[in-house]
């Protein structure tokens, strides 16, 4: 959760949720809280369906950049892409300002993906899982590739929030974490941007539902930005390396890739995968503020030393 999201109690959230609601003309009664992480995030029904609200503050994304993300939504839907996609307001607007208290969120409302969020150990953790994962994520940077910016666009990777604050996030004293911080950002700023475009930047399963017979629906594209198309795929390899048997299930999403289109270069993956480490490092950095408990001390730590070492172990 962002600095400003912890500073607002669950009451004060769900008001805004409820004077967002009527401008879909959805039942205020009806928003259910779902999560709080960099937005606020409800459940609500809009003409009898259920849909996903979204709250987030101009503090952690610009009025710029929220239309950006909505704006390629809207064009991954056309090329077919399976995505959670916005739907305009009463007054055909896909965001729309709520103020509460003085201050102002941005409010849109998606479709909801159907389907389940798989984890590792269900039923549904298989070959196919596996499989439809990779091939889904090749069909959004199909759909990349005929993406055109129109009014607003997003970030490219090395103006990514995290990384422009990460000399001052890094703990002066973890020398390992500032090494690797240079030596890979200064290897992926000497590549080529040929395979190049918006990638979903935290394709996981966390962030789609999945069903065999509809497939994958992706949601949450709040990361989204102009990146190697080979760092969403190592994203998702990196989800993988806990597991003993990482290097099937690194083979099955990459086969489900290649259905679709060429699988990166491995060496740039490996790259990208320690530039995953470093942010993952970085994120819990930034959320657990200057002052962390000594649990949250002890996950910093933890993640600290992965830096640099953990994805050399593919």
């Amino acid at each position: 959760m962002s600095t400003f999201g912890s500073l607002i109690e669950q009451d004060t959230r769900r008001q805004w949720a409820r004077l967002a609601a009527p401008l879909w003309g959805a039942d205020p009664a009806s928003v259910e809280h779902i999560t709080d992480a960099g937005n606020f995030v409800y459940a609500l029904t809009v003409n009898g369906e259920r849909h996903v609200l979204r709250l987030t503050s101009p503090s952690h994304r610009t009025r710029a950049w929220n239309l950006a993300e909505i704006n390629y939504l809207q064009h991954a839907a056309r090329c077919g892409v399976p995505v959670s996609s916005t739907i305009g307001s009463e007054v055909d607007r896909h965001l729309e300002e709520v103020t509460h208290q003085g201050q102002t969120l941005y409010a849109s409302i998606f479709t909801w993906a159907e389907g389940v969020v798989v984890e590792p150990g269900d039923p549904l953790w298989d070959e196919a899982f596996l499989t439809k994962w990779g091939e889904t994520l090749a069909r959004i940077h199909v759909a990349s590739q005929s993406f055109e910016t129109v009014l607003h666009r997003r970030w490219h990777w090395t103006r990514e929030p995290l990384l422009t604050r990460a000399p001052a996030l890094i703990p002066a004293d973890n020398t390992e974490a500032h090494r690797e911080l240079a030596a890979v950002t200064g290897y992926l700023r000497g590549l080529e941007e040929l395979d190049f475009g918006m990638i979903h930047a935290d394709f996981a399963p966390q962030n789609f539902h999945y069903s065999p017979e509809a497939g994958i629906t992706a949601f949450d594209f709040g990361n989204c930005c102009y990146h190697h198309f080979a760092a969403d795929v190592a994203i998702s390899l990196s989800v993988l390396y806990r597991h003993d048997n990482r290097a099937e299930l690194r083979r099955w999403l990459l086969a489900g890739y290649e259905r679709v289109r060429a699988t990166p270069n491995p060496e740039h993956l490996d790259w990208l995968i320690r530039l995953r480490v470093l942010y993952v490092y970085l994120s819990r950095l930034a959320y657990f503020g200057p002052r962390p408990t000594p649990d949250q001390a002890r996950r910093i730590e933890e993640l600290g030393a992965r830096v640099g070492t953990w994805a050399r172990d593919w």
